[in-house]
């Protein structure tokens, strides 16, 4: 083969390549915008049920009873306070404002504290071990972003007591692990495209890094990610990453 063609055929695998990789993001950026918006019109739909029941009863007991009614209006006001803190911490998950800002583990605090008001599963979380060291805003968001995806799996299928969540910096690489003691499962019987174990490897893999599952029926579930993190600044990265809606 002359030496132009097979140039050429590289050049041709390298694009295809490239287009393979952003068609992989985009798959998994669209498919966790669609379960938290299905999240999120859950929560809506639950919260307005029940505000609207409170408030027949409001307009029952009004001339009734002063004092019950008084007190349904107490608990309309709980309803509403509780659905705003439910958006608010869904509209976090949609874009965590302070990842860009404050880094991995603020993001990965503030989400862990929103889930566990929201659902009261028990989360363990140690990000000491990423010390001030910022990786790039890229890398940063993915780990983010497979963290919230694993959480989410374990508050819908695990059936956990607990889950650990463990961030840490080694070198150049960002390790991050999710480890809960929930009820398990057999990965070779679950296909690819099941718990969005497709989307969190193809993000992993888009940035050189690698996911690796490990479960068994009763014995919990492991999820470890390796992402490489290049040199630190120990500064905030600049610039919105590739992708993201900054």
């Amino acid at each position: 083969m002359p030496m132009s063609e097979y140039m050429r055929d590289l050049r041709e695998r390298d694009r295809l390549e490239r287009d393979l990789r952003r068609k992989a993001a985009e798959v998994a950026a669209g498919e966790e915008r669609a379960h938290l918006a299905r999240e999120l019109h859950d929560s809506v739909t639950q919260a307005l049920f029940s505000m609207t029941l409170v408030t027949r009863s409001l307009e029952i007991l009004l001339d009734r009873d002063p004092a019950a009614a008084a007190e349904q209006l107490g608990l309309l006001r709980d309803l509403q306070r509780d659905a705003l803190a439910e958006m608010r911490s869904l509209v976090f998950e949609l874009r965590p404002g302070s990842l860009e800002q404050d880094g991995l583990a603020q993001a990965l605090r503030t989400h862990c504290v929103a889930l566990e008001s929201r659902v009261g599963l028990p989360i363990v979380l140690e990000t000491d071990g990423l010390g001030d060291e910022r990786a790039p805003l890229a890398v940063e968001e993915a780990a983010y972003r497979i963290a919230q995806e694993g959480l989410h799996n374990v508050v819908k299928h695990a059936d956990a007591g607990q889950v650990r969540v463990v961030a840490a910096r080694h070198g150049d690489r960002l390790m991050l692990s999710l480890e809960d003691d929930g009820v398990g499962f057999d990965p070779a019987a679950v296909g690819p495209g099941h718990l969005g174990l497709a989307g969190m490897r193809a993000r992993a893999e888009r940035l050189g890094g690698s996911l690796l599952l490990e479960s068994a029926p009763g014995g919990g579930t492991t999820i470890r990610l390796d992402l490489p993190a290049g040199p630190s600044t120990g500064e905030p990265p600049e610039g919105p990453a590739p992708g993201s809606d900054g």
